[in-house]
């Protein structure tokens, strides 16, 4: 996931640098419409970051809840047996959690290409155009 969030941000950077370098080119409509698509594609892995960063820090206390509860630091069979039952409730969180970045991930590919699909198109069209 971290690579795919890397080629994500770089794919923003170079949408923005070309519609930067394009605007002038572009029709009010294909200005308006590539920006809808940056938005929403920018808001959803965005608000999804926050999610993961929420998702992440609540597995992590969970866990820690367990280790620091004076029940189980005086047992290790209890200890053990808390953290199993911990963990498998943490994988089915972890299986809707990959569903969701799997939806993200659509919504903000198709959404950015989108875009890009804009950008490209006015951009061939200008240069045809000369």
């Amino acid at each position: 996931m971290a690579y795919t969030n890397l080629v994500i941000v770089a794919g923003y950077a170079g949408l923005f640098a070309l519609w930067h370098l394009t605007k002038e080119h572009l029709s009010r409509n294909q200005i308006l419409s590539a920006a809808l698509l940056l938005l929403v594609s920018i808001i959803v892995f965005v608000l999804f970051e926050v999610y993961k960063a929420y998702y992440s820090s609540t597995a992590l206390l969970g866990y820690s809840q367990i280790v620091n509860r004076p029940e189980n630091q005086n047992s290790l069979a209890k200890l053990a047996s808390e953290i199993e039952r911990y963990k498998l409730d943490d994988q089915r969180r972890g299986i809707r959690f990959g569903k969701s970045w799997l939806v993200v991930f659509i919504v903000t590919t198709l959404t950015g290409l989108g875009a890009a699909g804009i950008l490209l198109y006015a951009f061939i069209r200008g240069l045809l155009a000369r």
